[in-house]
């Protein structure tokens, strides 16, 4: 019994292993300066494995690029983003939000602008771009209801329209629109945009650091 639990977590950390090579070897294409498609076959070529690999550990390719959205979102430190949205004070959540999407977007900006770049023609792509972007809006109505309950919004600005305007401020196009002035000052300029657009007002510490600057 001992020899067949330590035959079965073998392969269980052999299955893990290929799939971590197939979904970085993914991630790595994406991150090319030419990439033209995410296929099984393009994947298989990057990775050294064979579809029928690929095949067998996901199942479909729907699947694979779930696992390579995942990837991404670990390599962009998401997670960051979900703590910025729980702190404490929603005023000062809004200031980590922009900051630390900022900085996500900026680590796989490569990648990420394949991805969306790749989900014009492709219907797989474009689902997964569909249920990420879904779900990214939806734990930012969260911190717009946060917002509201504080009174924090603009009088003439209700909860759905705050997180409207947190979703499009902190999407990718909305950072590719700004990206050239440098992540810090991207940030800023967002969280300026989104301040006035959730009519918020500037804390007196960051009017104080920008009177140093």
């Amino acid at each position: 019994m001992v020899a067949r639990a330590y035959d079965m977590t073998g392969r269980k950390q052999a299955q893990a292993a290929t799939r971590s090579r197939a979904v970085a070897a993914a991630c790595q294409l994406l991150s090319a300066e030419r990439c033209e498609e995410l296929t099984f076959e393009s994947v298989a070529r990057a990775s050294g494995l064979t579809r029928v690999t690929l095949y067998n550990h996901f199942g479909s390719r729907s699947e694979l690029l779930l696992a390579v959205f995942e990837e991404l979102g670990r390599r962009m430190h998401a997670e960051r983003i979900r703590d910025a949205m729980r702190d404490a004070d929603p005023k000062r959540a809004i200031e980590r939000l922009f900051v630390e999407s900022t900085r996500a977007w900026q680590r796989q900006r490569r990648a990420v602008a394949r991805v969306f770049a790749l989900s014009t023609f492709d219907p797989d792509v474009r689902g997964e771009v569909a249920r990420a972007e879904r779900a990214r809006r939806e734990s930012l109505g969260f911190l717009a209801r946060r917002l509201s309950e504080a009174g924090a919004l603009g009088p003439a600005v209700s909860c759905d329209e705050a997180a409207t305007i947190l979703g499009s401020l902190t999407s990718f196009q909305a950072f590719e629109a700004f990206a050239g002035a440098g992540t810090a000052l991207t940030a800023q300029r967002l969280l300026g945009l989104g301040r006035r657009g959730l009519g918020l007002r500037a804390s007196k510490t960051e009017g104080r650091g920008r009177g140093r600057r």
